[in-house]
């Protein structure tokens, strides 16, 4: 909206279009026949490409959730001897869920009363007037003659209602504000240049003065007049003491008869009208000359204007339409409820603060805009019909007429999540559980219409069909190539359809193919071209990228571990000369080597940072080797080595003499012999581990281990030693 509010729940322009957009809403166009039997607020847009429309309901968004599957079919033909079947495609199924909570929090007086204040409603809330009497009150019961039913259905057949004006129509807002006590306009009182804009109008000037000058425009000027509940205006016309003087309207009749005695004789094309309003958002001990009040003070002008063109040579549909329209807001208002009375727009001037109760009923929207105990009962109604047929299709000369049979319009639905889906769809299933928590909650308040449960949680199973756009579901079928699977894809995407509006509804706009802005010779050349292109080398990107990424390490700074018999020495390199760390990696000055060096236990040996460019370390220093007895240790491993060696040349000589147990208990006694020595070797190992990096730079990080042990490998059918060792890993 243009307040920056997502529209969550119908204004009362609602029952003069039947153009609605909503949050979460459902249109049934089964009723497409019978729009007679609505009133103007339950008729949506419907389908703008056949003209039908339906019923639609708007849904507070409680707990909303949607998900959505989507089945691609396809028969599998088996052959013999074949290791896979071959699949045929068929069509592609899209399905989705939904839930949402309807929910009962207030009873509907409030929104019956919102923003008076006279004695049936003080009696109301003292307790003296009884729900139903005051009900009573509000509504009178009256019928819909046949002659309005038959011309409000031809009219809504033939007319595609986008809004109250032509397409192409524009609007200029702005307010005029009274003295107190004042329903003349006095061109001195301009708080704060709150009247600048009119003041030029009446001068002759100004860009309001600009567009009701324009001959080429037709224009209606609505005015909406409004008094304070403070001040000379409270004094003048208290609803409690005079209910039949309106100051609100006064101020906006006599700024009528100003605005018309100024344009009369330059044009024919201007509509003016007026009515007011007794809502007011001050307290009635507020200060007069505070913000609140001046602005309580005033009459809202909305001019609305378009050029003459748009109409038809024939007549003007749209106030032929508007008349008959206001004419069946005042009879179904006392037939129907009317939910679009319940709320008003926020305007950027309205007040967000409120001084008594007064105030806060004459702005107030119900939590999240939930429903009363009448809103959740005729959801549920309109949910069960959303299931059903509607009335049997039959020649109007036949003498039976059955309703009931399922020959009427089926039930497709239309439905409007946000931006993301406005789609015609097929409810397959409906399950409505009223449990709060393990229990229903029972509505007993007496504001109510008789024992029923307070909520509902509605889940529901559709089926998808046809694309979607902002305006309206498309009616084609999505392929591969198609991209109307969400609404708002033409937001971003030019290869996704729209609809454009006409003066007869709506037609399909084909997203762009950029093979027609390429030209047939470019998009023949540039297939063939891609289709005879070859895939990329993966591995040969690779080796690339890990060569190209190790030059630019060098080029940055690495470093080298090298490490012979006797010394460890760490080099911090660039390239391949060596070069101090703070003239590396980032060029700070700040970096430095890191060196750490841990036992095989893990235990830190030496740890350092400093700006060498080469580090040096003794092996023995911290492998200990000089406090090994290397002798009495050597002595230990090779009487094992030639304990193995003995039984292994026994059992070589006598294997084929031996039985097969003794055989197998020789070869048993051999492998146990060599676990005891593989365990006694690895019992001497000594091992160190040296660890090194950048500081300013952790992904330089090397390490290497180094071992010192007794070393012996199998020669043949004996095992020979090499001595002791150093190795790297």
């Amino acid at each position: 909206q243009s307040n920056g509010m997502v529209k969550h729940y119908p204004y009362l322009e609602e029952s003069f279009t039947t153009y609605k957009k909503y949050m979460l809403s459902i249109e049934n166009l089964a009723w497409t026949d019978n729009l007679a039997d609505l009133p103007i607020q339950e008729i949506g847009p419907g389908d703008l490409l056949s003209g039908n429309k339906g019923r639609i309901m708007w849904f507070a968004p409680y707990d909303l959730s949607f998900d959505e599957t989507t089945t691609a079919n396809w028969t599998e033909t088996q052959f013999l001897g074949r290791s896979e079947p071959l699949y045929t495609y068929n069509n592609a199924q899209r399905s989705g869920t939904f839930k949402f909570k309807i929910l009962v929090d207030h009873p509907r007086i409030l929104n019956e009363y919102r923003g008076r204040q006279d004695n049936e409603l003080e009696k109301f809330f003292a307790g003296v007037t009884s729900p139903s009497e005051l009900l009573s009150i509000i509504q009178r019961n009256t019928r819909l003659d046949g002659g309005t039913k038959k011309e409000l259905e031809k009219k809504i057949n033939s007319i595609v209602r986008q809004s109250k004006a032509s397409l192409n129509s524009k609007t200029e807002k702005f307010s005029v504000y009274f003295k107190d006590g004042y329903s003349d306009f006095d061109s001195s009182y301009n708080p704060d240049g709150l009247n600048d804009s009119y003041n030029d109008f009446t001068n002759s000037s100004g860009s309001i003065y600009d567009i009701i000058s324009n001959e080429d425009y037709k224009i209606n000027i609505d005015l909406v007049g409004y008094q304070s509940k403070n001040g000379v205006d409270w004094k003048v016309s208290p609803p409690s003491l005079y209910p039949d003087i309106d100051l609100g309207k006064d101020r906006a009749d006599k700024l009528k008869t100003d605005i018309e005695s100024k344009i009369k004789g330059e044009k024919g094309n201007i509509n003016v009208s007026s009515k007011g309003t007794k809502s007011a958002a001050a307290s009635l001990t507020a200060n007069p000359d505070s913000e609140v009040a001046i602005k309580d003070r005033r009459v809202d002008v909305t001019i609305t204007y378009f050029p003459k063109g748009d109409d038809s040579e024939e007549a003007d549909p749209q106030s032929a339409l508007n008349e008959l329209l206001q004419r069946d807001l005042d009879i179904v208002s006392e037939l129907f409820i009317n939910e679009t009375t319940y709320f008003d727009i926020i305007a950027e001037d309205y007040p967000n603060y409120f001084d008594n109760i007064s105030s806060k009923l004459t702005y107030f929207h119900p939590g999240f805009h939930s429903n009363t105990p009448e809103g959740l009962n005729t959801r549920l109604t309109f949910l069960q019909q959303c299931l059903r047929q509607g009335p049997s299709i039959y020649d109007k000369e036949d003498n039976i007429k059955p309703d009931n049979l399922s020959f009427g319009r089926p039930p497709i639905c239309i439905l409007r999540i946000g931006d993301f889906i406005h789609t015609k769809v097929v409810i397959k299933s409906l399950t409505i559980n009223y449990a709060n928590g393990s229990n229903i909650q029972w509505d007993v308040n007496p504001e109510g219409i008789g024992v029923q449960p307070m909520m509902a949680d509605v889940s529901m199973s559709i089926e998808i069909i046809g694309g979607q756009s902002l305006q309206g579901p498309i009616n084609r079928l999505q392929n591969a190539m198609s991209y109307n699977f969400y609404a708002n894809s033409e937001m971003y995407d030019p290869r996704a359809d729209s609809i454009r509006l006409n003066g007869a509804g709506g037609e399909i706009v084909d997203g762009i193919k950029l093979s027609e802005i390429r030209g047939g010779e470019f998009t023949e050349s540039l297939t063939k071209e891609l289709k005879t292109e070859l895939p990329i080398d993966q591995e040969a990107t690779r080796l690339k990228a890990e060569a190209n990424e190790e030059e630019a390490n060098k080029e940055r700074g690495f470093i080298d571990i090298n490490i012979d018999d006797t010394n460890i020495n760490v080099i911090s390199k660039k390239g391949d000369t060596p070069t101090v760390p703070s003239l590396l990696i980032d060029g700070s000055g700040e970096n430095r080597i890191k060196i750490t060096i841990k036992d095989g236990d893990d235990k830190e040996l030496k740890s350092e940072e400093n700006d060498n460019e080469e580090n040096t370390y003794v092996i023995k220093e911290f492998l200990k080797i000089d406090d090994l007895d290397i002798d009495k240790i050597t002595s230990k491993l090779e009487k094992q080595m030639n304990k193995v060696n003995s039984l292994i040349t026994l059992y070589e000589a006598n294997k084929n003499t031996w039985s097969k147990n003794k055989n197998k208990r020789k070869l048993t006694q051999i492998q146990e012999e060599e676990e005891k020595l593989s365990e006694l070797v690895n019992k001497y190992v000594s091992k160190i581990s040296i660890t090194s990096s950048f500081t300013r730079d952790e992904r330089t990080t090397k390490r290497k281990v180094v071992t010192y042990q007794w070393v012996y490998e199998k020669d043949g059918n004996t095992y020979v030693s090499d001595g002791w060792k150093i190795n790297v890993n």
